[in-house]
């Protein structure tokens, strides 16, 4: 340990940092990473089209907020966002961009599965009111994120509708979907637990993006090896960026 120590201070007095060291005290320093590969794809294509499935409010912990805003006029994005409360908020924090399209819709095997989110009961209990934008279908994860309480009084669920990405955009706006097929550069994932089901419901061989961002912190050893063999299958190159996130790369 006192090597390892030695050796970091070292690297840091010349300007290098362990990327995680670096996460745990500014996270958003390796949302750059995304960052910088969509600004160097949109110097060569001039346009984006992205679709970001729990996009939440569209401004916290999003790690490509700053992007959206910087480049509005070059980018279309379709954003999905199940939890009523959170797409209100996510319409009325981006509403003045023409070219962003909002879906109340969730992404996932086809039929009915319960969704639970913590209700609004918690806002009278400071104990969890950070956790007010937790939500998924993996019930199980809430125990994951440190909290401490009567689950039965907190946590609420409501059965919804699921469905895939190219399914939901034709039945929203119609036609229009097909002057985005095969020109997808970003899809981007945050379904707390829930990332692999809606990678195999993105409809991949109609899209084909270029990248494919998912959070794999909440699920199990074995349903991501399973999803790394898929998208390898798919010629997708996976890196592990960061604690909680992995890119995916098409290969050309």
């Amino acid at each position: 340990m006192l090597l390892k120590n030695v050796i970091k201070n070292f690297l840091n007095k010349k300007n290098y940092f362990f990327v995680g060291d670096y996460e745990a005290y500014n996270r958003k320093f390796t949302y750059n990473i995304i960052y910088l590969l969509l600004f160097f794809i949109l110097q060569k294509k001039k346009s984006l089209n992205i679709i970001q499935v729990g996009a939440n409010d569209g401004v916290i912990s999003d790690p490509l907020n700053k992007f959206y805003k910087e480049n509005k006029k070059n980018i279309t994005i379709f954003f999905f966002e199940p939890h009523p409360d959170a797409y209100l908020k996510l319409k009325k924090n981006l509403k003045l961009y023409k070219n962003f399209f909002f879906f109340n819709k969730a992404v996932g095997n086809k039929g009915k599965k319960y969704f639970y989110f913590i209700n609004k009961k918690s806002n009278k209990t400071s104990s969890v009111q950070d956790f007010s934008g937790l939500s998924g279908f993996e019930k199980q994860n809430f125990s994951k994120q440190g909290l401490s309480f009567d689950y039965k009084k907190y946590i609420s669920k409501r059965l919804m509708e699921l469905d895939d990405i190219k399914s939901i955009i034709q039945k929203e706006i119609g036609s229009k979907i097909y002057s985005f097929s095969n020109r997808i550069d970003l899809i981007t994932i945050d379904a707390e637990g829930y990332d692999d089901q809606v990678i195999y419901n993105c409809n991949i061989d109609f899209f084909k993006p270029s990248l494919i961002n998912f959070e794999d912190k909440n699920i199990s050893w074995s349903r991501i090896k399973k999803l790394h063999i898929y998208l390898n299958n798919k010629n997708y190159r996976l890196f592990k960026w960061s604690r909680t996130d992995t890119i995916a790369i098409k290969n050309n």
